[in-house]
């Protein structure tokens, strides 16, 4: 498990065993708005709570960033929403 705290994706990749097959990462709405090639087989939204909106005009800009996990996801890859995210964003 990596996250956006801790150690980077990047040198655990490096270090990697082969057998290693799955890796389950944290990615923050600062990296969701960057990324943009297809490579999570899953993706996973646990909640969209009104974090970081000094960062965000509105909690609706907020909630679409974190929705940018969606544009990550492989052909075949399938995203996973807990009910709670359910929000009106208008």
């Amino acid at each position: 498990a990596l996250g956006n705290i801790g150690k980077t994706l990047i040198s655990e990749i490096a270090e990697a065993e082969e057998n290693c097959e799955y890796y389950v990462i944290e990615l923050s709405s600062y990296q969701l708005e960057t990324l943009k090639v297809p490579v999570l087989d899953y993706g996973l939204i646990l909640n969209i709570t009104p974090n970081h909106l000094d960062r965000y005009s509105s909690f609706k800009e907020y909630a679409k960033a974190k929705l940018n996990i969606e544009r990550c996801l492989k052909k075949e890859g399938r995203i996973i929403l807990q009910d709670q995210v359910f929000y009106d964003f208008g």
